[in-house]
């Protein structure tokens, strides 16, 4: 039992080792707003990209594994959804000025989520004919 304790915590503490994606991540490139934790401030980001079970962001805030926030995709437009989200990833720029922050998607209501869907339709077009 110790042995296979061991190897398990190894498989989840190794960075190297990434758990595979089970929707395609597509890109977005624009700017959300984020809020994060309880707090009232608001901070503009760029949405780097989406999937229905994540996202990247980057930005000059910091923040820290676990910590959770809130995020308006499409702010100020029809379409426009909210979900919540968790940081799962730190990746600091060799610049030192931005960070990008891989998040797991942790809540959203069914309206967002099918907003969420069809952002994601949009970007990735027509499905190709075989």
């Amino acid at each position: 039992m110790q042995l296979f304790e061991s190897v398990t915590r190894w498989l989840t503490e190794n960075p190297v080792l990434r758990r595979m994606r089970h929707m395609p991540r597509v890109p977005v490139n624009e700017q959300a707003v984020v809020r994060v934790g309880r707090g009232d401030d608001v901070n503009v980001v760029l949405l780097r990209d989406i999937s229905s079970g994540g996202a990247c962001i980057r930005t000059d805030m910091r923040l820290d594994k676990s910590e959770s926030v809130w995020i308006r995709v499409n702010a100020g437009e029809p379409d426009q959804f909210e979900l919540t989200a968790t940081v799962v990833a730190v990746r600091h720029h060799s610049a030192g000025f931005f960070t990008d922050y891989g998040l797991r998607l942790v809540e959203m209501n069914l309206e967002a989520a099918k907003s969420l869907e069809q952002f994601i339709e949009r970007r990735l077009g027509p499905p190709a004919a075989s």
